[in-house]
């Protein structure tokens, strides 16, 4: 099961999201070891946005565990509360995240809408969660 908690400038506070957003890609690692379901981590962070993307072991089960786990994490490696990063961010899961992903990695997601840096940036998340 495909997972993705997301905070970007339309529904994150900017002190929330610059915390987050400081988190950086590189917490992928941390992430994925938050819960024992999670099985692969891709972490998107830019000035607008943080996203996690997951990949779960279990297609039939609740994401909710992992996922809360995940925003435990998330809030340790940021500095803010449990309920903060749970009220900051959208949590989309199966298809919805791959039609976000699409969005976002299009540009049609951005402050700007068509900026073309965010493909790079997506390029470069996911070469550091291979560890390329």
């Amino acid at each position: 099961m495909l997972v993705c908690l997301s905070a970007h400038q339309r529904t994150t506070s900017l002190e929330a999201l610059e915390r987050l957003s400081v988190v950086g890609a590189d917490a992928a690692p941390t992430l994925r070891t938050a819960h024992e379901s999670v099985q692969r981590t891709v972490v998107l962070s830019t000035c607008n946005r943080f996203e996690a993307y997951f990949e779960l072991a279990d297609d039939h089960s609740s994401p909710v565990p992992a996922m809360d786990a995940a925003m435990e994490r998330m809030a340790s490696l940021s500095g803010l509360g449990f309920r903060t990063v749970r009220d900051s961010v959208d949590v989309a899961q199966g298809k919805r995240v791959a039609e976000h992903l699409f969005a976002v990695a299009a540009g049609l997601d951005s402050v700007a809408v068509g900026e073309d840096e965010i493909a790079g940036q997506v390029r470069r998340a996911l070469d550091i969660a291979r560890g390329d």
